[in-house]
C-alpha cells in the first residue's frame, strides 16, 4: 500500500510516527503500543478499512504502520520528515470539517504520546507549542 498524503489515515498516522520519533530520536514501545491506540481510534472514528477486508479491526492498524506509513517514514531523510508533517497538519487545517476541537484532540493524543514512555522531554513540549500554534489553539495542559 502506497503512502498518499490526502488519505486522512495515512496522514494523520504519519504525524503521530514523526512526533514520536523526531522528538527525541527514538520510539519506544510503549510509543508504539500508544500510536497503535490512537490510530485505532481515529479509523474506527472515520469508519476506515484499511485493508479492504471488510472488516475495522487490529489488522487495519497494523497494516496501515507496517505496510504504508513506517515504511515511507523511514524513506525519507530528516529534513522530508519535517517537511511532511508541517504539509500534513497544514492539511489537516484547511480542511472545512477539522475545526478547533479536533485541533485540541489531536494535541492531547500528542500529548499522551509524549508521555507514554514515562518522560516527558523538552523536545516534545517544543513540537507540542508549534502544533498548537499552526492548529491556533492552546496547548493542552
Amino acid at each position: 500500500m502506497d503512502y498518499k498524503r490526502t488519505n486522512i489515515a495515512h496522514s494523520m498516522t504519519f504525524m503521530y510516527v514523526a512526533f514520536a520519533h523526531l522528538t527525541d530520536g527514538e520510539v519506544s514501545k510503549s510509543e508504539w503500543e500508544s500510536i497503535g491506540t490512537k490510530v485505532w481510534g481515529w479509523l474506527k472514528t472515520f469508519k476506515i478499512d484499511v485493508n479492504g477486508d471488510g472488516d475495522l479491526n487490529g489488522d487495519d492498524v497494523v497494516s496501515l504502520l507496517s505496510d504504508c506509513v513506517v515504511p515511507f517514514y523511514d524513506s525519507l531523510n530528516f529534513d522530508e520528515k519535517i517537511e511532511e508533517f508541517c504539509n500534513v497538519q497544514a492539511l489537516l487545517a484547511s480542511q472545512s470539517w477539522w475545526d478547533d476541537e479536533m485541533s485540541s484532540l489531536m494535541l492531547k493524543d500528542m500529548k499522551e504520546l509524549a508521555m507514554a514512555d514515562g518522560n516527558f522531554a523538552e523536545g516534545e513540549e517544543k513540537w507540542l507549542e508549534i502544533m498548537a500554534k499552526g492548529f491556533g489553539v492552546p496547548v493542552p495542559a
